[in-house]
């Protein structure tokens, strides 16, 4: 073996090790269960931010706070965000993550939105839009495309200018050592939970402990905390020309220190977690096919070209 062959084998080994460790790479390809479905069925899967109470009033208390700030800076009078309900706020799909499977192919499309008032609107709130996509196909290189408009903090009264771009990267791993399209991630002995739509998954957690070492598997805290993702027990990862593991996600929790996502928290900074972590899953469809425009470029790009500003109501 030369010496590149024998530096990229390394490097290879190393990333594996790492990547179970972590949760990012290829995990062993075992331990699915006999239910496991084949791979190449097409798969496209919808998640929503679920919006509890909480995540309400910490919405609504940040936009009362922009406006006031705003209105005050234009020497208006000082009546926060006018007209602005909750359930105006319920509505509002704040993160919204699609994601379709097909064969090598995997593609995702995600749109986030937050809460933004304008100066130059007489500092009426409104729902700003950011998109970013990204699409593989093993061994051949990533595409990656944003809108390009996330706000500036210096300037939290002004909508930026919109910038999308898509960019193209090169496998960062060599043809000879690329992993194959699938894995299946270990699970026997996990807790099953509903994701809905009749769906079942594992907490990503579960299955990172149970590939670890049983000394660092100790190391580990005994309740869920932070935000965890609720992974298909029945389908593969999805495995990137860059060696980076896409699992399927079905749902996504914030969870408190004690393993309760309805501790009370400080209501505006953690009401952002909550609507960026806490999802549900909306829609989701197997073995239908799915159309390959979906899977190109071009579409990444008519995706992340789409409107950024969204009334409250055109929002839902």
């Amino acid at each position: 073996m030369s010496a590149t062959k024998s530096g990229w084998a390394a490097m290879a080994s190393a990333s594996l090790v790492l990547g179970v460790a972590l949760g990012l790479g290829p995990m062993p390809a075992n331990a699915a269960g006999p239910e496991a479905l084949p791979n190449t069925t097409p798969l496209r899967v919808l998640r929503v931010s679920e919006v509890g109470d909480a995540a309400v009033e910490g919405v609504l208390a940040y936009a009362n706070y922009l406006a006031s700030s705003c209105q005050a800076l234009l020497k208006l009078p000082q009546t926060g965000a006018q007209g602005l309900s909750r359930d105006d706020i319920r509505q509002v799909r704040w993160l919204e993550i699609e994601e379709l499977f097909d064969g090598d192919r995997w593609v995702r499309y995600r749109t986030t939105r937050r809460v933004m008032v304008g100066s130059a609107s007489q500092c009426q709130a409104f729902v700003w839009v950011m998109r970013d996509a990204d699409l593989e196909v093993s061994c051949e290189g990533r595409v990656q495309a944003s809108s390009g408009n996330r706000p500036d903090p210096a300037k939290p009264f002004e909508a930026p200018v919109p910038q999308p771009h898509v960019d193209r990267a090169a496998p960062a791993l060599p043809a000879a050592i690329c992993p194959d399209r699938a894995r299946h991630a270990p699970v026997d002995g996990l807790e099953a939970v509903d994701a809905g739509l009749g769906q079942r998954c594992v907490w990503a957690s579960d299955r990172v402990r149970a590939a670890l070492p049983a000394s660092l598997r100790a190391a580990m805290p005994a309740n869920r905390q932070g935000l965890d993702t609720c992974v298909a027990l029945t389908w593969p990862d999805y495995q990137g020309p860059h060696g980076m593991s896409h699992p399927v996600h079905l749902r996504s929790q914030v969870f408190g220190g004690q393993g309760d996502p309805s501790a009370a928290r400080a209501a505006m900074t953690q009401s952002a977690l909550d609507l960026q972590g806490n999802t549900r899953l909306a829609a989701f469809s197997q073995g239908v096919a799915l159309p390959a425009e979906r899977f190109t470029p071009a579409a990444l790009e008519a995706f992340v070209r789409q409107p950024a500003k969204e009334t409250f109501t055109g929002a839902r």
